[in-house]
């Protein structure tokens, strides 16, 4: 007992010594990086920062634990951490199991409808939590998890079960327009499209159907995005549309290509498109569908990462919006290489930032990259601005103890501060990613006011 809080002290130091230590670099301030214990002694680690989500005035962070050593002690499984409040230290608020490998997904959802349509009093908002399941020996599960904010806990729920691990990789809503009901949906791999409506009986409140929607076994559906009133899901290599109505289906309206003898995305080739993401139709009325394609950079090959929108006005037409290949070449041209070739724009999402000096809606994307080994210690982000003009900004690495390699290797989710005295003018990057090389203690979060995050000097 002596020995173990000899040990937890020890970590408590060793967090407060990195705390204090977590200066700014360039107005960037260290929020949470992975290897320490929180205020209840509870161990928070990570190789990965999955999401953040703001939910209820709070800031939720999910984390992975891909590609982390089990011989290293705390070999448990991923987490879902809070901050409370503008003042406050991340703390522990789930725990998964060993057998979870990442939490991948995670999204605050309002439902204003029962299963039938009938609008409710008061619109329930509930966080929603999507598991990867890397079970083999035992029978595996698409599972989510809905936290319970009056109980303080989190209540998981089996979408389906079968002899090896499922992932539930996105999670989206959308307000049917022919039965007006309000539904949720998680996209299970394998298994397909789940969906579920409010039933305050309902484990989690969510009463989920128990056969799929859309079936599908062969890629992940990356990302839901709804478009003109529209739910679009995008399955590599296709974008389908839910047809609403009491008997909904999946329509293809988009297929596209990768790059040459490109592996299935879960044997480590292209994940396809994500953050799907509704902007102003540029050439007319109404919205277009804004994407960005994970790949390859090749040259020679327009099937290289990009990002492009699809307009439902011109029969699904699409347009290229940026090469990431020939943009980021020289900006980055340092880096630039044969070993440097595969970029992931916008992982989950696009965050929708306001610039407080000109009132221009801006759209932000992180950047992970496969960089070469020791080359940068750095992150990278997009910033979209109304013009279709693009800037790449950087993050700067700021040294702490712990983990593995110490670099921040990508920037995978962005968020506004959910905090009332930011006053949405400070913003939380986190990210990292392992790209298949053992790491420890990676998963990182940082802050910075608008202006340093825009690249603006006042």
């Amino acid at each position: 007992m002596r020995k173990l809080i000899i040990f937890r002290t020890f970590f408590a130091l060793l967090a407060a010594v990195c705390t204090i230590s977590s200066m700014q670099a360039c107005g960037w301030k260290k929020s949470y990086h992975a290897g320490s214990f929180d205020e209840n002694f509870k161990y928070m680690g990570g190789t990965e920062i999955m999401s953040l989500v703001s939910h209820k005035g709070k800031l939720y962070a999910a984390t992975g634990m891909w590609m982390n050593p089990s011989s290293l002690p705390y070999p448990a499984g991923p987490q879902i951490l809070v901050k409370e409040s503008l003042m406050s230290n991340w703390k522990l608020d789930y725990q998964a199991d060993k057998r979870i490998l990442r939490v991948d997904a995670l999204a605050s959802i309002t439902l204003g409808t029962d299963g039938q349509g009938n609008k409710l009093s008061q619109p329930v908002n509930l966080l929603v939590a999507g598991l990867f399941d890397t079970s083999t020996e035992l029978p595996g599960a698409g599972t989510v998890s809905v936290r319970d904010d009056e109980k303080n806990k989190w209540i998981a729920v089996d979408l389906k079960t079968q002899n090896f691990g499922f992932s539930v990789r996105a999670i989206g809503t959308h307000n049917d327009s022919i039965t007006g009901v309000d539904r949720v949906f998680a996209a299970a791999f394998p298994g397909g499209i789940f969906s579920g409506v409010y039933d305050a009986t309902a484990p989690g409140q969510i009463r989920w159907e128990s056969t799929p929607e859309f079936a599908n076994d062969k890629e992940r559906v990356m990302s839901f995005g709804e478009c003109n009133g529209e739910l679009y899901a995008a399955i590599k290599p296709f974008v389908y549309k839910r047809i609403d109505g009491p008997t909904p289906t999946w329509e293809k309206v988009y297929e596209y290509t990768t790059y040459p003898s490109d592996k299935p995305g879960w044997q480590g080739g292209s994940s396809g498109m994500r953050g799907l993401t509704a902007i102003p139709n540029p050439n007319g009325d109404g919205e277009v569908l804004l994407m960005a394609l994970e790949n390859l950079v090749l040259e020679g090959y327009s099937t290289g990462a990009k990002i492009v929108y699809l307009d439902p006005s011109d029969n699904n037409s699409v347009t290229t919006d940026i090469d990431l290949g020939a943009f980021l070449k020289e900006p980055l041209k340092e880096l630039w290489s044969a070993e440097w070739n595969y970029i992931i724009t916008a992982y989950n999402d696009m965050e929708r930032v306001t610039d407080p000096n000109t009132g221009e809606d801006l759209l932000l994307m992180g950047i992970t990259h496969a960089t070469p080994e020791g080359k940068s210690d750095l992150a990278w982000y997009l910033v979209r601005h109304p013009d279709a003009t693009y800037t790449v900004h950087e993050i700067p690495y700021i040294f702490d103890p712990r983990g593995e390699p110490k670099t921040l290797g990508g920037t995978r989710t962005i968020r506004v501060s959910p905090f009332a005295e930011d006053n949405g003018h400070v913003l939380y990057f986190g990210g990292f990613d392992t790209f298949g090389k053992t790491s420890h203690n990676t998963a990182w979060i940082y802050s910075a006011d608008i202006n340093t995050a825009l690249g603006i000097t006042k």
